[in-house]
């Protein structure tokens, strides 16, 4: 039986170069596609883990509320008979409120290292005695927001609410406005809202309700009245004193705008001799995008767009000026 050899064409299996290039061109588009949703995703992953640290500040202020019988004073100083702080008792500064609501955020051990009976910080050149600085100028990651490149160390990102209002109308605002910041500065510190020096403000304080208050919220604006404005660092501490607080809104009567929430933090231009004085109504803005959080009387915490209607924004900042008008933005 004759023996028949069958000879077959066998093909590599393979690719070609065109369609490896195709391949690699696919690629990079679904990849192209993919990495916003995902910047996306973390990005709400840790907008949301920031409203949950506000929400544990807000819960802390029931507590120490329900505790104390009011919330903490913004700031204590000893000697010092008026909230504002043109001359402040350096030797009578004692503690701010962020340390005075350690306990009600599960930090009664580092609440217990500092001396109350002693000087604290009002900053690196006005130090208080050398544990109490120390402790104050230590990391606390309870005031960072995830999504804030600056808070790092001992620089917060939240910051409490001492007041609001529209600006005042001259260089000495009246006492219902507020007081000047320092001696030689023209902006204002406003102490018509829940923490302010010294104060001891009540539930039945907030006679607009608690749900039309702030209590704190984000900023990344934390300069100090001697400092270039808006420099991309924060000249401030968690705990510190009375000068390196930004939890007031501050204007000026260099200029009549009060600009809103995320304002840029480059770009200021400066005037006069304190280089705060261009400042006119930035306090409260964050890394997230189109808004901040902020929390109010209620311990609720909600998401302020930065188009909000300005003169809303300042009405949240005081507790009994009859606004704002028609409850959240």
């Amino acid at each position: 039986m004759p023996t028949f050899c069958l000879s077959r064409n066998r093909r590599q299996v393979g690719f070609t170069l065109v369609e490896l290039l195709v391949v690699i061109a696919i690629i990079g588009v679904l990849i192209a596609l993919l990495l916003p949703a995902v910047q996306q995703a973390r990005e709400a992953a840790r907008r949301m883990d920031c409203s949950n640290r506000l929400k544990q500040f807000g819960i802390a202020y029931h507590n120490y509320h329900d505790t104390h019988g009011s919330f903490p004073s913004g700031h204590i100083v000893n000697g010092q008979n008026s909230p504002c702080i043109d001359q402040p008792n350096a030797s009578g500064t004692r503690a701010p409120w962020s340390v005075l609501i350690l306990p009600f955020l599960e930090q009664q051990n580092l609440h217990d290292q500092f001396r109350f009976g002693e000087q604290f910080s009002i900053n690196n050149q006005h130090q208080g005695t050398a544990v109490n600085h120390a402790l104050q100028w230590s990391t606390n990651t309870a005031f960072h927001c995830p999504s804030d490149p600056l808070a790092v160390d001992m620089h917060p990102s939240y910051l409490a609410c001492a007041g609001g209002g529209p600006p005042p109308s001259g260089t000495v605002p009246t006492i219902d406005q507020g007081c000047k910041a320092t001696a030689t500065s023209s902006f204002v510190l406003y102490y018509n809202g829940v923490f302010w020096v010294n104060s001891k403000t009540k539930f039945s304080n907030m006679l607009d309700g608690t749900s039309n208050s702030y209590l704190m919220g984000e900023s990344f604006y934390v300069v100090h009245p001697s400092v270039d404005a808006f420099s991309l660092q924060k000249h401030s501490s968690w705990a510190g004193g009375v000068f390196y607080r930004a939890d007031y809104r501050y204007y000026t009567n260099l200029a009549a705008a009060v600009e809103p929430i995320n304002q840029p933090v480059s770009g200021i231009s400066t005037k006069g001799a304190n280089k705060s004085e261009a400042v006119v109504g930035r306090t409260f803005g964050s890394f997230h995008p189109g808004g901040c959080n902020m929390l109010l009387g209620d311990a609720s915490v909600h998401y302020m767009s930065q188009t909000m209607d300005i003169n809303t924004h300042r009405a949240y900042g005081a507790i009994a000026d009859g606004g704002p008008i028609g409850g959240l933005p």
